[in-house]
């Protein structure tokens, strides 16, 4: 679930709105970043050429990045790794190694590898006193420690050699606890990404991390020397100076740009029904400084409407995160009883609508203004934009002075705030609750992925012959009386194999066809591995044995037509050749009981048998 938008301080209040911070805003382990209290003062710049420490035949890399705020920042390289320098007062230090690479940056199959190796690098640190973690998001890794600089230093050291030779002894142990820390995480805050964009890029955080089951140390050791580099990381530092004695060894790489990934969805604004009372709506924007003002009013508009006046939602808010220079993603949630989540559905509607017509009021957003867009003089604004300014580096979002930032802000007017909603509109994929209708009034087209049916080998179900799953050259489908569901090879995400001889295919548009052989009719091993080398070997994802009870027991057909048709023909006609006796006077000669019990007895003789067979057939395998 996306969880409300919660501000860290004032100072990273400018930042969030200054700069699009590009840290996904669903990630709860993306807030809680160390924040230090710092001198506001500018501190001189430091001699370049005393400071940075390369790499034989590496060249420094020039943050001419950071001009704009080079009274905030001092900026250097060290191993070719750029550092950011933020002023502290505090006789602590902290420090985080950032890395251009995320979970968005994998594949189905690959799904977790990132996440793993994070894991792995911390512990090959062993055993840190000092407050330290290690957070995998959307398109950033990074590993973070406050402490003395001795600790400080022993950590980045440790780090980076543990990056370039990882503790691949411990795989197995680090994959248990990431499927512990899985079980634990929601993903439904991604689902709309997942329509956008498929099981790839950012709709990959809808999906568990299937890649943990197939990938051994060969693949560990290549992800983290290709993504884990030099050219791909950025260091920033709060404190007095940059500690001495750092050791950033790490293979040279290159630096890994935000993908620009493929959306599936063809018409927009769109919307789809989900199991859950609650709304989310994911719109892609032009990224600029007004994005954040704009979710700020969302944000009021909808706790106003929703929340203080209605009483439908406990939750409802807007945020927003940058994507690159280009792009910046704005999420709305609201939840709400099953009997209020038709009226929250349009009420969130309508308050977007209201922005898009320019219904703000002048109060509310001079109000958030001075909120949102504090004095700047803050003394510890370095101190706290730090991180997102890596980040930022990292991804290649422009990073502009806050005064400048500010003073476009305080010039935003409800005109600039209705032409964003209008492009949130437009480009919204929308999930609501399962029975909401009247979505087209608000302009929005149901997602609905034409049918297609496949020419091939015809699988019955063995427990439902109406239904079937039919084997081609290029894709499988399963046919149902109420759909068709298709999933082309060269489409195929990933191909989930189990030794028992069960497969599921999950199709890039989201789509699964799940093939067991029990309970279809010929499906032998054969026509298993017909599948298997249909699909491309880098799909493929194996997955552990299954306990033997969950594993399909092969239906008997004679066992079927004698529970289908056979024993409610036995008690239908028993029932009839009692009441024909007993209306003879063989049973009861005195007196005929059917006779005086014949008008509740047919209809009871009739409800049985039509019920026994629906019952009949209605217990199947399932699939």
């Amino acid at each position: 679930m996306l969880r409300p938008s919660r501000r860290d301080g004032p100072a990273l209040g400018v930042f969030h709105l200054a700069t699009a911070c590009c840290y996904s805003s669903c990630d709860p382990t993306l807030r809680g970043h160390p924040t230090r209290t710092v001198v506001g003062a500018a501190r001189p710049a430091m001699n370049e050429t005393t400071m940075t420490r390369s790499m034989p035949d590496a060249a420094p890399m020039p943050l001419t990045e950071l001009a704009a705020v080079a009274d905030l920042f001092t900026s250097t390289t060290i191993d070719g790794i750029p550092v950011i320098l933020a002023p502290g007062r505090d006789p602590r230090v902290t420090a985080g190694l950032a890395f251009r690479v995320g979970w968005a940056d994998e594949t189905l199959p690959t799904r977790g590898i990132t996440h793993l190796v994070e894991h792995l690098a911390l512990y090959g640190l062993g055993e840190v006193d000092a407050h330290h973690n290690g957070t995998t998001r959307e398109t950033i890794t990074e590993f973070h420690i406050t402490g003395t600089e001795a600790e400080v230093v022993a950590f980045l050291n440790g780090l980076c050699r543990a990056l370039r030779d990882l503790p691949v002894e411990r795989l197995q142990v680090e994959k248990d606890v990431l499927w512990t820390e899985g079980a634990q995480r929601a993903t439904g805050w991604a689902a709309p990404s997942a329509h956008r964009y498929g099981a790839s890029g950012p709709g990959l955080g809808a999906f568990e991390e299937l890649g943990l089951h197939g990938i051994d140390a060969d693949a560990v050791r290549s992800w983290a020397a290709s993504r884990f580099t030099r050219r791909n990381a950025v260091l920033w530092v709060v404190g007095d100076r940059i500690p001495e004695g750092l050791d950033l060894a790490l293979d040279e790489g290159s630096r890994e740009p935000v993908p620009v990934w493929t959306e599936i969805v063809h018409t927009k604004p769109a919307w789809y029904a989900y199991e859950a009372n609650e709304l989310l709506l994911n719109s892609e924007v032009g990224n600029r400084e007004s994005v954040g003002l704009f979710a700020a009013v969302a944000s009021k508009m909808l706790n106003r409407a929703l929340r203080r006046e209605s009483g439908y939602s406990y939750s409802a808010n807007c945020d927003w995160h940058g994507i690159d220079a280009d792009r910046a993603r704005v999420i709305v949630h609201a939840d709400a009883r099953p009997e209020t989540r038709q009226a929250m559905v349009h009420g969130v509607l309508e308050v977007l609508e209201d922005i898009r017509a320019g219904k703000v009021d002048d109060a509310d957003l001079a109000a958030l203004k001075a909120t949102l867009v504090p004095a700047a003089d803050l003394p510890d604004l370095a101190a706290s934009i730090a991180p997102s300014a890596a980040a930022r580096l990292l991804a290649g979002l422009p990073i502009r002075h806050p005064d400048a930032v500010r003073s476009e802000l305080l010039s935003v007017t409800t005109a600039d705030l209705a032409a964003i909603a209008a492009d949130v509109l437009s480009d919204a994929v929308v999930q609501v609750p399962r029975g909401c209708t009247g979505l087209e009034e608000h302009g929005f087209s149901l997602i609905v992925d034409a049918p297609v049916v496949v020419e091939g080998t015809v699988h019955r179900f063995r427990a439902d012959p109406k239904s079937a799953v039919i084997i081609g050259e290029k894709s499988v489908s399963v046919r149902m009386p109420d759909g068709v569901i298709t999933v082309e090879y060269d489409r195929c995400a990933a191909l989930l194999m189990v030794p028992d001889g069960a497969r599921m295919l999950q199709g890039h548009n989201g789509w699964r066809v799940t093939i067991e052989p029990n309970e279809l009719h010929r499906v032998t091993p054969e026509v298993i591995a017909k599948i298997d080398r249909s699909v491309s070997a880098d799909r493929h994802v194996p997955l552990p044995a299954r306990e033997p009870s969950e594993i399909p027991v092969r239906s008997n057909p004679a066992l079927a037509v004698l529970r289908a048709f056979i024993l409610p023909s036995v008690i239908v006609l028993g029932v009839l050749l009692v009441c024909i006796l007993d209306l003879a006077g063989i049973l009861t000669p005195e007196r005929s009981l059917t006779r005086t019990l014949l008008p509740i007895m047919l209809p009871a003789v009739f409800v049985a048998g039509v019920g026994s067979f629906i019952v009949a057939r209605m217990r199947r395998p399932r699939r």
